[in-house]
């Protein structure tokens, strides 16, 4: 049962400065780290390329140039401002209106705006170096808001996650939220996205609906819709999470219907309306800079074929090593039970019933769009950047987890199980080790005279049983998915962690080697040079080759193949389908075939 702590002997201290003290304390403590970390403004680069920076890069280029055309230069014709800034993704002249494109959004701008002009204000009192706006201190003080704006995201998850747990449980999984999940990078060493503002814009919307559930004020519902447009102004895919006031809407006005409550139908479809009329006002800024961009009020800047409806990577956004939210980040995985048990608890608060519910819908939602992107693993993202704004609902659903843990009932239940399974967890790994211990004498990789280094074989003991346990479950934060990726191909879950990261999308001609451990490979031994050549042994009748493709393609496929005693006979097939058979000899030669995407 999930309690609220009792306020009737407890201090003011306790329950309003405490946290709040904490906050502060994290405040500055934030604020302390972001302007005095070690590297500068612009290092930690890939190819060339910062994927790392407290000045704009890459996406924060055209975030800023909203910001610094809006401000300096009273238009949307970014010309000089890329002259200035850079044009790092070749951004090129729309024909319609002669005017360079963007095909990021208007909204951080928006928000930054505040720290820009404190920024250009400082610059001039200061010296910090051109007025222009290119300036690095005045560019590092407005990525400063990112850094803000994602405490503020935080708090207000603790604030929502109180409403129906305890204030430790709701604090200590708004904290694990903020560092275990992307923010904390797009707070502090990427802060020229849009990702931290994201977080603190779906933030807000959830904690003002959740404070208020149940009113039907028209006001309210007009500034919900705000809300929402704005997020949205911040990153469109953010109109998902108005399934979190449609979950508290739709329901009831369906109910009023059939009810043949004709007073309550039409109170309930005029906050529609109200949430309708907020949620244009607040994404016309966007609707606004699209007309003077691209010629249109609604648009995709990056063309039609940049979003592949059909074929979705919604499991891969999730689940894949190449910048899965979940298997990057397990925190996502242990939110998504949280809400998903919270969804069903009978005892909470209705309004975190209903959260946990829409959340999960939001989430789904969310990775189905993300999916869906031609650029699905986001680039040279650090994690699943683009579920950022899904924070708030990973911190409450942390918090019913947590809740967990203070249950009478189940606090003894564990007390009796620990007593058992901490004595089996000790002679489990004692055993193992002389296990391993033993093995290793018995292969002469120790000394069988003289002193062993008992510590080193300790140490690869763990490194050793680690690697066992990952073969045989694969990344903790891409379960269930590589568990059947798995089964499918007949690899241990491990493989899924290169393998499914090589599954781009089929508009990109790509070549997998036979030797290459990002592919799925199972009944193969392991990688051996021969003729001069790295092969992959096939001994006995049977052998597998799997890769993930996005969308079902015809395939051209080369190999060599050797021989490695005088007639064998190989034959690759498909679904029963014979794609090649022949007698290699012992010289390695290349054979052609063709696997249609039919079978």
């Amino acid at each position: 049962m999930v309690e609220k702590e009792s306020t009737a002997n407890r201090a003011p201290w306790d329950q309003r400065t405490l946290p709040i003290a904490i906050f502060a304390v994290l405040f500055a403590v934030l604020s302390w780290t972001y302007w005095h970390q070690s590297w500068p403004a612009t290092t930690h680069q890939t190819n060339g390329i910062a994927v790392a920076s407290k000045t704009l890069h890459l996406d924060g280029t055209y975030y800023y140039a909203y910001l610094r055309s809006l401000i300096l230069d009273q238009d949307l014709d970014f010309t000089n401002d890329y002259q200035l800034l850079g044009n790092p993704l070749g951004a090129t002249t729309v024909e319609l209106t002669k005017r360079p494109g963007n095909l990021f959004t208007i909204g951080p701008a928006l928000f930054w705006t505040p720290f820009f002009l404190v920024g250009h204000l400082l610059s001039a009192l200061a010296g910090w170096g051109p007025t222009n706006g290119a300036g690095e201190r005045v560019q590092m003080f407005v990525f400063y808001g990112s850094c803000v704006y994602g405490l503020a995201a935080c708090i207000l998850s603790y604030l929502t996650a109180s409403l129906a747990f305890r204030r430790t449980d709701a604090f200590l999984a708004a904290l694990a939220a903020m560092f275990a999940t992307p923010l904390y990078w797009h707070m502090m060493r990427q802060a020229s996205y849009s990702h931290a503002i994201s977080a603190f814009c779906s933030a807000l919307v959830v904690f003002v609906w959740a404070r208020n559930y149940g009113s039907l004020r028209p006001l309210r519902w007009w500034a919900l819709g705000l809300l929402c447009g704005l997020g949205m102004s911040v990153r469109t895919a953010a109109v998902a999470h108005a399934i979190v006031p449609a979950a508290e809407l739709l329901p009831g006005l369906v109910a009023s219907l059939l009810q043949r409550d004709l007073a309550a139908a039409r109170q309930r479809a005029l906050s529609g309306v109200a949430f309708a009329l907020g949620l244009l006002l607040g994404f016309l800024p966007q609707m606004l800079a699209w007309k003077a961009i691209y010629g249109a009020y609604l648009t995709i800047p990056q063309g039609s074929g940049f979003m592949i409806w059909s074929g979705s990577r919604y499991g891969a956004v999730l689940f894949s090593n190449w910048n899965g939210w979940a298997a990057w980040h397990p925190l996502v995985s242990v939110g998504l039970l949280g809400l998903a048990m919270a969804s069903i608890r009978a005892n909470l608060p209705p309004a975190l019933r209903t959260l946990a519910r829409a959340a999960l819908l939001v989430i789904g939602t969310q990775a189905f769009l993300n999916g869906a992107a031609g650029d699905w693993y986001a680039g040279f993202a650090f994690g699943g950047r683009r579920f950022t704004d899904c924070t708030v609902y990973v911190a409450v659903g942390v918090a019913q987890i947590f809740s967990l843990l203070g249950d009478r009932d189940l606090t003894v239940f564990l007390s009796r199980t620990l007593r058992t399974a901490i004595p089996a967890l000790i002679a489990a790994a004692f055993a193992y080790f002389s296990l391993f211990l033993g093995e290793r004498h018995l292969l002469l990789e120790i000394p069988i005279w003289g002193p062993v280094d008992l510590a080193g074989t300790w140490k690869a003991a763990v490194t050793s049983g680690m690697d066992k346990v990952y073969a045989l479950t694969g990344n903790w934060g891409s379960i269930p998915v590589n568990w059947w990726f798995a089964s499918s191909g007949n690899v241990s879950p491990a493989r899924y962690d290169t393998a499914d990261a090589r599954a781009e999308f089929p508009t990109i001609a790509s070549v997998w080697a036979f030797t290459d451990t990002g592919v799925g490979l199972g009944g193969f031994g392991d990688v051996a040079t021969y003729q001069g050549r790295q092969c992959r042994w096939l001994s006995g009748r049977d052998g597998r080759f799997a890769f993930l493709l996005r969308t079902p393609e015809d395939l051209h496929a080369r190999v060599a193949l050797a021989a490695v005693m005088p007639g064998l006979q190989i034959r690759l097939s498909l679904e029963g389908q014979t794609l090649l058979e022949t007698e290699p000899d012992a010289a390695l030669k290349t054979f052609e075939f063709d696997i249609p995407g039919s079978v």
